[in-house]
């Protein structure tokens, strides 16, 4: 099985590892307000895992491959961004959150 890609267990299942170290969080954000290049599929950086969370009203999470999933998330809820999984979010209504990143080294890569 040398040089066959695996998949990550912790990706499929969107869980945060226990062992990443933040790095950085964004401003807080609303539904009037936040990047455009949000709404639109983007990735973190390879070994940078994100996590959004909603402070109020609610938020759609898009993973595309190889989660292939969507999920609304409201008010006090969280969700891992795995490395590299293309992903966007889209406003459900008035809405606040923010997002912050991590790595294992504790150095934004």
């Amino acid at each position: 099985m040398i040089g066959t890609e695996l998949n990550c267990v912790l990706c499929d299942e969107l869980s945060l590892p226990d062992t990443l170290v933040l790095v950085r969080r964004t401003p807080e954000f609303d539904q009037d307000n936040f990047p455009g290049g949000l709404k639109k599929d983007h990735k973190t950086r390879k070994g940078t895992w994100g996590r959004i969370n909603v402070i109020t009203g609610k938020l759609y999470y898009h993973c595309q491959a190889p989660v292939n999933r969507m999920l609304l998330l409201s008010a006090g809820m969280k969700a891992p961004i795995p490395p590299e999984l293309l992903h966007h979010v889209q406003p459900d209504g008035p809405v606040r959150f923010f997002v912050e990143f991590f790595t294992s080294s504790g150095i934004h890569q």
